[in-house]
C-alpha cells in the first residue's frame, strides 16, 4: 500500500511580474503557477484547493474574528521503509531495562512548632 506525506500551502497574497502577464489576475495566476512549480520539483503533487474557516482574536479586546484561509493541498510517496502494511509493520517493545533509581542520601527536613513558654511570673 502507499504511503503519503501531505503538504498544505497558502495562497500567494500577491502576484509576481512574469513577461506577457500583464494584468493583475495574469500576475496571480502566475505567482500560483510558479509556487506550484517549485514543489513539484522537489517531487509534490498537487492534489486539491481547499477553503478553511477559522476563528482569530484581534485588537486590544481580543475580538473574535471569523477568517477564511484558501490552502493548495499536495502529497508525495514517503520512502519504501515505510511502505509495509500495517499488520507487517514491527510493534516497538515497551520493556524497561533500566537500573533501580538509588536512594536518595539526604534527610528530608521536619519542623516542629514549639509554643512558646509563658511563666505565671509574667502575668
Amino acid at each position: 500500500m502507499q504511503r503519503y506525506e501531505y503538504k498544505a500551502v497558502p495562497l500567494p497574497e500577491k502576484g509576481e511580474k512574469a513577461p506577457g502577464a500583464k494584468t493583475a489576475d495574469e500576475r496571480y495566476a502566475n505567482a500560483i503557477v510558479q509556487q506550484m512549480n517549485r514543489l513539484g520539483r522537489d517531487g509534490w503533487d498537487y492534489v486539491r484547493t481547499d477553503t478553511f474557516t477559522r476563528e482569530d482574536k484581534v485588537g486590544l479586546a481580543r475580538r473574535s474574528v471569523t477568517v477564511h484561509q484558501t490552502l493548495m493541498i499536495f502529497r508525495r510517496p514517503v520512502s519504501d521503509s515505510f511502505s509495509s502494511t500495517p499488520s507487517e509493520t514491527p510493534r516497538p517493545s515497551f520493556t524497561a531495562n533500566r537500573a533501580p533509581e538509588p536512594t536518595p542520601t539526604w534527610e528530608p527536613l521536619v519542623l516542629q512548632r514549639q509554643e512558646p513558654k509563658i511563666s505565671k511570673d509574667e502575668n
